[in-house]
């Protein structure tokens, strides 16, 4: 049986992590609209109260797998970017050789 020395300390820990890690995802919450890392705090202080509580490892999960599709969708779009500029500027490389050509045959 527990002693009642640690059973107070134990609810004491739980009681911490639930305030430090509370106070993590309030701030993160109110820094998503400003600029900075608004999320990454969100996803700091549910891994806090993952540690002791099993609700917030379930948020945590779920917040990590949004994090990881917005992720994939930013890289895809950078992606497509890079690629519509790289065929922008082949387009326009061939058309000024073409003109240069023309140019050089006295058309």
């Amino acid at each position: 049986m527990p002693k009642p020395l640690d059973l107070i300390l134990r609810m004491l820990k739980r009681i911490t992590v639930f305030v430090f890690g509370s106070g993590v995802v309030v701030l993160g919450v109110v820094l998503i609209p400003l600029p900075g890392p608004g999320l990454l705090v969100v996803i700091l202080g549910l891994a806090v109260l993952a540690s002791e509580f099993t609700w917030a490892q379930r948020a945590l999960d779920k917040a990590q797998r949004r994090a990881q599709r917005s992720g994939d969708a930013v890289r895809l779009r950078w992606q497509m970017r890079r690629q519509m500029r790289r065929g922008v500027v082949d387009e326009l490389s061939d058309g000024r050789h073409c003109a240069r050509d023309e140019r050089a045959l006295g058309s």
